[in-house]
């Protein structure tokens, strides 16, 4: 696993991240790149989410750049379970957002 340095995670998504499976935080970094309009990069996105910027790359290189559709096949691949922690995470990161 990719172990990125410390970007100022909020403690409670860091704290989701650690438990989240691999598919989960590929899921969360594609809705990173999509929610964020460019502010983002996929490099950023990888580091927040504890990924090798080069697989969410590869990730994105297979669905033509389209982050969106990314974020929706990795969802619809995810058990209930994990779609609930993604929830979460969106829940966790978007607040964090909101209250910066």
């Amino acid at each position: 696993m990719y172990a990125a340095p410390s970007d100022g995670d909020r403690p409670a998504v860091g704290a989701l991240l650690e438990t989240a499976s691999r598919a989960v935080r590929l899921a969360y970094a594609a809705h990173l790149l999509t929610t964020t309009q460019g502010q983002v990069s996929v490099r950023q996105a990888a580091a927040r989410c504890r990924i090798a910027p080069s697989t969410l790359g590869d990730q994105l290189r297979a669905v033509g750049a389209d982050a969106a559709q990314l974020a929706q096949r990795w969802r619809a691949a995810l058990a209930a379970d994990e779609r609930a922690l993604l929830d979460a995470l969106i829940a966790q990161g978007e607040g964090a957002d909101d209250a910066s």
